[in-house]
């Protein structure tokens, strides 16, 4: 499925904080939304900052207004629920997006997985949450991780090797 996006986020980002054109964003989530059968509005992805907040989708948040959903997203780098019919997602473009699946109780989340989130245990405090908040079992939990950039591509300095 592609989308309308150009340059730099050619084809389909459906990301608002990634300073693509927000006309081609709305167009790239009503693709979306079409092709997963839901509408625009339930879609969610974070403000994210680089650490290890994370974001619940429940129906508390979903009876917010649309601005309060925003301000609550704001600075989370994971999002978690167990609400049907909804779409989560982080943005990445260097970092590691980790999907985890816990079937037994029918729990997602979407977490963006940069260094100083993977320091602070941003994978690991999830899936804690999705233990404890949803009683999740955590030997049927499932992670994906998608592709992000390599080590040919991406050098760091001793800042990140200390935090480590």
């Amino acid at each position: 499925m592609g989308g309308v996006s150009l340059d730099n986020y050619a084809s389909m980002n459906p990301g608002e904080y990634s300073g693509d054109d927000p006309a081609s964003v709305r167009m790239n989530r009503r693709l979306l939304s079409d092709a997963i059968g839901i509408s625009p509005e339930r879609i969610f992805a974070p403000s994210q900052i680089h650490e290890a907040e994370i974001g619940c989708i429940n129906a508390r948040f979903l009876s917010l207004s649309a601005a309060q959903q925003k301000e609550a997203m704001h600075g989370k780098d994971a999002l978690v629920t167990d609400v049907l019919e909804i779409c989560i997602a982080v943005s990445t473009a260097d970092c590691v997006p980790v999907l985890v699946y816990a079937p037994n109780k029918k729990v997602v989340a979407a977490i963006h997985a940069g260094w100083r989130g993977t320091v602070k245990q941003i994978v690991a405090k999830t899936v804690n949450y999705m233990i404890v908040r949803y009683g999740c079992d955590a030997s049927l939990i499932k992670a994906g991780i998608a592709p992000s950039i390599s080590k040919e591509a991406f050098e760091v300095g001793d800042e990140v090797a200390d935090a480590f």
